[in-house]
């Protein structure tokens, strides 16, 4: 059959093409043991209506085996028609999807001429996917092993065995074997192979083997964010893992913004069993800016898993409260102290004005300083100040001396 095929698919090539064609395959990857099939879609158009077509189905398996089928439609007035047909369940006695790999199709119209219609590929695996999320349940499905044959399951990273395996599964009356592994959010990332091998079953050629590859969790946050009296922000936000459940020991912050500013520091949110959230809160300043203001939260483990969720409100400020009064008081021993060192430094600098203006060897008469001294402590605003001072030391006085 495979000479057959290269035979027509060459035919193909050399004669025109007379109508236009499309095949759909769905899906384009599945697991062994597959219920469903593949659903094989062939849509012709621009064939003479009322003419009789006949198409020829061919699907080669990754171990070498070929399967097919012939079809005959009568075109409808449209000069349009599509067939469906689902592999294995359409093929005959022999096929089925026990094989890993990459499975060939080709379609070639036969009557009343020759030519290549359609022409694909879709992939069989003993996973459902090739990529996981840590936390995602990784489903291994298997067909093709003798009834109730024992088969070793082995799930290896470089060698070293994953936690929990190699495990061993009785395959059921069909020669299906399922099995599966739940990751867990510390499971580490990378390239995982798994490998099955059966008891009395004889080793398939390409063997159960196939790769797929881990990957740090991506977290699904949503949080919400609103006012609530006194100005403070009410902030919570679900957080979840790939498998749905609530992620509940980690970090978990939050961050206002505004106009690309942030506002505010960083809001560290704490879990909250009840709830089942992360809550915190921020009290809005008179200081901080009005508008729209954009919270984005994110939440990260000590595994590396982590995800980020955003949403927004529009914020109004209080009014920024006025400057505390000022104490009189206060306000007058601080110019007191403020005079007396204008004071001072006007003093020492009248003295040594006079010190440069005498000769060398003449001693600074004290008694000058003295007058100038006096000339500013003079001044209504020293005495009242002087009259305190000297009220401060009567009353001390008196205290020591009762």
């Amino acid at each position: 059959m495979t000479v057959v095929l290269v035979v027509l698919s060459l035919v193909g090539q050399l004669l025109p093409v007379r109508a236009a064609s499309t095949l759909t395959i769905s899906p384009s990857r599945t697991q062994e043991a597959s219920s469903s099939g593949v659903t094989l879609i062939l849509t012709v158009r621009g064939l003479v209506g009322g003419r009789s077509y006949t198409d020829y189905w061919a699907v080669s398996d990754p171990s070498g085996n070929n399967y097919a089928i012939t079809t005959t439609t009568v075109a409808p007035p449209s000069g349009n028609y599509t067939v469906i047909e689902v592999y294995p369940r359409d093929f005959g006695v022999g096929a089925g999807l026990t094989y890993v790999g990459q499975y060939s199709v080709a379609i070639f119209q036969t009557s009343p001429g020759t030519s290549l219609v359609g022409a694909g590929q879709f992939g069989i695996g003993i996973t459902d996917k090739l990529f996981y999320q840590r936390t995602q349940l990784i489903s291994i499905k298997a067909a093709g092993y003798n009834a109730n044959d024992m088969v070793a399951v082995s799930i290896t990273k470089g060698g070293i065995a994953a936690p929990g395996f190699p495990i061993h599964v009785t395959a059921d009356g069909s020669g299906n074997i399922f099995a599966s592994w739940i990751t867990t959010a510390s499971t580490l990332t990378g390239n995982y192979t798994v490998s099955l091998s059966g008891t009395s079953t004889p080793p398939k050629n390409p063997p159960d083997s196939q790769w797929f590859i881990i990957i740090p969790a991506s977290l699904d946050l949503s949080p919400v964010v609103t006012a609530t009296s006194l100005n403070a922000l009410a902030i919570s936000s679900s957080v979840t893992q790939p498998d749905g459940t609530s992620f509940s020991r980690g970090n978990v912050t939050g961050q206002f913004s505004a106009s690309g500013m942030s506002v505010g520091p960083p809001i560290r949110l704490v879990y909250n069993q009840t709830q089942g959230k992360w809550t915190g809160s921020y009290q809005v300043q008179g200081g901080d800016p009005p508008g729209l203001w954009m919270l984005q939260v994110t939440a990260l483990d000590p595994y590396g898993n982590n995800g980020q969720g955003s949403t927004s409100l529009s914020v109004t400020p209080p009014p920024t409260p006025p400057p505390p009064p000022q104490n009189s008081l206060t306000s007058l021993w601080l110019l007191a102290v403020i005079a007396a060192i204008v004071a001072g430094a006007l003093i020492g600098f009248t003295f040594l004005k006079r010190k440069k203006m005498l000769p060398p060897h003449l001693q600074v008469d004290l008694k000058d300083v003295d007058v100038e001294a006096s000339r500013f402590m003079g001044q209504d605003f020293f005495r009242s100040i002087q009259e305190q001072l000297v009220k401060n030391k009567d009353s001390a006085q008196g205290e020591k001396d009762g």
